[in-house]
């Protein structure tokens, strides 16, 4: 989990009211909240190492702007008294990804199962161990020893490859699994990808000075006078998934795998969040949920895990059934279906499709969980199976709390007599949440050390993270957009700090097919209704109208890093800053640039 959240003072009119939750920015000789070393995002190799987007979650926040008094909760199915009926905006989704953007798990990077962060307990949560108690859990919450090595035989009988065919050599046991030779490890079989346009055979001699014993290659690429073992294969790619699903098939371990057109990782985080008091739980560290990165997530499980959590990601039709093939997962969520990928989809329908392949291929042993937009998700689920659970705080849902109340920074819901309350805004996190909530009671977790597992969740990274910069408030969200999604973060922003000027850096909304154009005319329109005193948009905003909107307060440029300097000028400095965009759009140079120029070091 990323550290680090700091009690904004002030701002908020009126007695009782709590001010957002805002992330710092590191201090001297301290890393950055999103990691030693971020480094840039790695481009396209081939099409199977795109990678779908991540993170953050859907669906529209109160259309309303109100929020509950303090204390108090609104009760589900009708408004409080005074509330006016609120008007559901745009269909569930979640953020696109950028065409052509590489895979975020990049082959090679090795990983450990991540240790769920364990701050201490929260005003609003409820009450939790101690902190000494706390760490002597530490070590048994998450699954962290080193996964076995993997020998020559086990590979060759996972592959259907001629048992003795080492190439001369003897018999080997390898550390790890890499697919990068910049990356590779002495000791680690190097997977050697191939594309339509590149082969990755071609650095066996460097995978060899980096000492790997052997590689997987696509056959007739074998070099040897490398003095390496080799596996040749027809398809290095299918072999690495079908080395996974061996190691898949023999692990006793309960598989939980996470899809859905957004919210993925939101969710995949929340659960490892609620599973951390009471499982061994390993998962998907960041989003490496591709043909790639699954099989390396799983390849890389430490064996004393009990719960895998996988992300699972599509970026072309087809390729949900053949992770759902490799990881045979027990319990199935499903986030939300939505118009995000439509270049690769088609439609939602589309969409729908290629997700449900995951609960076609699940083992059946455990639950299937959907989130409760849109209703098709819902009926899809229950025709596939009947006892799907259905979560969320409509009239549809079956997993659903007493009572909630959601607002700008904070969300908080009832159940069973359980407390639950998370230091994120918005009802797009309440539906993640409650479908966090409904995996851990299929998984018999208690519900008081779900909610106090919950109520550490923080999100990663850029994916709807409130920032204080300065005296600005920014709502960061820079890995990915689609229409649902921006319209929630339009709205969020909207509800934070009443009274405070508005301002929105938009970027591009990528993969959108077809409805492209008529999707950034939309959004542009609902920027300027909703009374943005500054907008900046860029890349494919650049043809929205925005009409009514002149001057100094519309900033209008083709390239995003061409419009970071006009859009700093026309901020006071105190104002709200929404940064949202396609991660293609590389929108972390604008909160950089906006933390050179307000941050004061703060």
């Amino acid at each position: 989990m990323r550290a680090g959240t700091v009690v904004v003072a002030g701002d908020r009119a009126g007695p009782g009211h709590r001010p957002p939750r805002l992330r710092r920015r590191p201090g001297p000789r301290q890393a950055a909240a999103d990691g030693e070393h971020p480094g840039p995002p790695c481009g396209c190799r081939h099409r199977h190492e795109r990678q779908p987007p991540v993170g953050g979650s859907v669906r529209d926040l109160p259309s309303d702007g109100r929020r509950a008094p303090s204390g108090q909760l609104r009760d589900r199915g009708r408004p409080t008294s005074g509330d006016r009926a609120r008007t559901r905006r745009g269909r569930a989704g979640r953020r696109g990804r950028a065409p052509r953007q590489g895979a975020r798990d990049v082959p090679g990077h090795r990983w450990e199962a991540a240790a769920v962060r364990r701050a201490p307990d929260r005003g609003g949560s409820p009450p939790g161990p101690s902190r000494r108690i706390r760490a002597r859990r530490r070590a048994r919450v998450t699954a962290t020893t080193q996964a076995p090595a993997l020998r020559s035989d086990w590979i060759r009988a996972a592959l259907g490859l001629r048992a003795g065919a080492t190439n001369g050599v003897g018999e080997r046991a390898y550390t790890g699994i890499s697919c990068d030779s910049r990356t590779l490890k002495p000791g680690e079989l190097f997977v050697a990808l191939a594309g339509a346009r590149h082969d990755a055979a071609d650095f066996l001699p460097q995978a060899a000075d980096r000492g790997a014993p052997g590689a997987l290659v696509r056959a007739g690429r074998e070099d040897p006078s490398l003095g390496m073992e080799y596996f040749g294969v027809a398809d290095p790619l299918r072999a690495l998934g079908d080395l996974a699903a061996r190691a898949r098939r023999e692990s006793g371990a309960t598989v939980v795998a996470i899809t859905g057109s957004s919210g993925k990782t939101t969710v995949k985080e929340m659960i490892a969040c609620a599973l951390s008091e009471s499982r061994r739980a390993y998962r998907t560290e960041g989003n490496y949920n591709s043909q790639v990165g699954l099989p390396l997530t799983i390849l890389r499980a430490p064996p004393d895990a009990d719960v895998w959590v996988l992300e699972v990601g599509a970026s072309e039709p087809g390729e949900i059934a053949r992770l759902a093939e490799i990881a045979r997962p027990d319990h199935v969520i499903i986030t939300t279906v939505g118009s995000a990928h439509l270049e690769c989809f088609g439609d939602v329908d589309g969409v729908l499709r290629e997700k449900m392949a995951l609960a076609r291929g699940a083992s059946g042993r455990g639950a299937l969980i959907v989130g409760e937009e849109p209703a098709v998700l819902a009926e899809a689920a229950r025709a596939h199976r009947p006892d799907a659970i259905v979560a969320g705080f409509g009239p549809g849902a079956g997993f659903a709390p007493e009572a909630y109340t959601v607002e700008a920074d904070r969300i908080e819901f009832h159940r069973g007599g359980t407390r639950v309350a998370l230091d994120v805004g918005g009802e797009h996190h309440l539906r993640d949440a409650l479908i966090a909530a409904a995996l851990a009671e299929s998984l018999n977790v208690p519900s008081d050390a779900a909610a106090r597992g919950l109520s550490r969740y923080e999100p990663l990274g850029l994916r709807g993270a409130l920032r204080r910069i300065g005296r600005l408030t920014v709502l960061a969200d820079c890995y990915n957009a689609n229409p649902d999604s921006f319209r929630a973060a339009i709205a969020q922003t909207r509800d934070l700090l009443p009274g405070r000027r508005r301002a929105v850096f938009a970027g591009s909304m990528l993969e959108l097919g077809r409805q492209e154009a008529k999707a950034h005319r939309e959004i542009g329109d609902e920027m300027r209704a909703a009374g943005f005193d500054v907008i900046a948009a860029t890349g494919l905003f650049c043809d929205a109208p925005f009409d009514g909107v002149h001057g100094h307060a519309l900033i209008r440029e083709e390239d995003p890093e061409a419009a970071v300097r006009p859009f700093a000028d026309a901020l006071e400095g105190d104002e709200v800053v929404l940064v949202k965009g396609s991660r293609g759009a590389r929108l972390e140079r604008v909160i950089e640039a906006l933390e050179a120029r307000f941050g004061g070091g703060a």
